[in-house]
C-alpha cells in the first residue's frame, strides 16, 4: 500500500493525475487499501474537477462535476470537499443533489471545513443573505478563532445587519488588529464600521491610517469623501474626489478591487 501511495503522489506532483487515479483504483480493488489510499484518492479527483474549472466566452463558469462527485464517492468525509462544494456559490456553478447531501452531511456531523463556511458566507453576503452568511461566519470562526479573514468580514456583516451589532463587531476588529497590526485592510473596514456607528471622526483616521499603510487603495479614498463631508472637512473631501476621478478617467477599463466591493 505504501509503495502505490507514493507512486500515485509522484504522479500527482507531476500533473499526471489521471495515471494517479487509475494506480490508486486498482489498489482499491485489490484490497491492498486502508483510509490513507481512499483519502488520496478523493483528493486526486478534486485536484481533477479543480483543474475542470473555466471561463466560457459568454463569461460563465463550467467543470467537471462528475470528478468532484468521484471524490466523495470514494471519500464522503474528505473535509475538503465541502470547500468545492460551498465555494460553488461564488463561481456560480450549480451542484448536484448528490454534492449537496454531501455538503449538508458534512455540515451536520460538524467535519466541514472553515473554507466551506467561508465560501458559503461571501457567497450568500454578495446576494444579500446576510443572516445565513452570519450563521457560517459564526461557524468559521468558532472553528477558526484566530482566522483575520473571518473576523474582518463577519465584523461588516455584524454591523452592516443592524447598528445595535457595532459593539461587537468593534470587538472582533479590535481582535483583528490586535492579531496583525498595520493591515490595510482591517483599518479600512474598521472604518466602515465607525462611519456605521455615526462617529465619522474616528473612521477618518482609520480610512488614513489604511492609505499611510497602502497608498493604492482607491476604495478607501472613495470612502474618505463622504466621510470629510461628515466632520465639515469640505477642502479635503474635493481635493480627494478631485483625485479619484483623475485616476478612474486614467484607468476606464479596470474592474473594481474586491474590497471595493465592501
Amino acid at each position: 500500500q505504501s509503495d502505490r501511495l507514493a507512486i500515485a503522489e509522484l504522479r500527482k506532483m507531476t500533473n499526471q493525475f489521471e495515471r494517479a487515479a487509475e494506480i490508486l483504483t486498482e489498489a482499491l480493488s485489490n484490497k491492498l487499501s486502508g483510509p490513507e489510499t481512499k483519502r488520496e484518492l478523493s483528493e486526486i479527483y478534486r485536484l481533477l474537477y479543480q483543474k475542470s474549472i473555466f471561463k466560457t466566452d459568454a463569461g460563465t463558469t463550467q467543470a467537471d462535476l462528475a470528478s468532484l462527485e468521484k471524490a466523495a464517492e470514494v471519500d464522503p468525509l474528505n473535509p475538503n470537499l465541502s470547500g468545492d462544494i460551498a465555494n460553488m456559490l461564488r463561481l456560480d456553478l450549480k451542484p448536484t443533489e448528490m454534492l449537496k447531501g454531501i455538503l449538508r452531511k458534512q455540515m451536520d456531523l460538524g467535519v466541514s471545513s472553515v473554507s466551506a463556511h467561508i465560501a458559503l458566507a461571501e457567497g450568500l453576503f454578495v446576494k444579500g443573505i446576510i443572516k445565513e452568511a452570519m450563521k457560517n461566519w459564526d461557524i468559521a470562526l468558532r472553528k477558526d478563532p484566530n482566522n483575520l479573514g473571518v473576523l474582518n468580514n463577519y465584523a461588516l456583516c455584524l454591523a452592516r445587519d443592524s447598528e445595535t451589532n457595532v459593539p461587537k463587531a468593534l470587538e472582533m476588529l479590535s481582535k483583528a488588529t490586535t492579531l496583525a497590526p498595520g493591515n490595510a485592510e482591517i483599518l479600512d473596514t474598521l472604518g466602515d464600521v465607525l462611519m456605521i456607528a455615526k462617529r465619522p471622526k474616528e473612521a477618518v483616521s482609520k480610512y488614513e491610517l489604511a492609505l499611510r499603510i497602502d497608498k493604492t487603495r482607491y476604495s478607501t479614498r472613495r470612502k474618505l469623501i463622504p466621510a470629510y463631508r461628515a466632520i465639515g472637512n469640505d477642502g479635503m473631501a474635493d481635493t480627494v474626489e478631485k483625485m479619484v476621478r483623475d485616476y478612474d478617467a486614467a484607468n476606464p477599463q479596470e474592474s473594481k478591487s474586491p474590497e471595493e466591493a465592501k
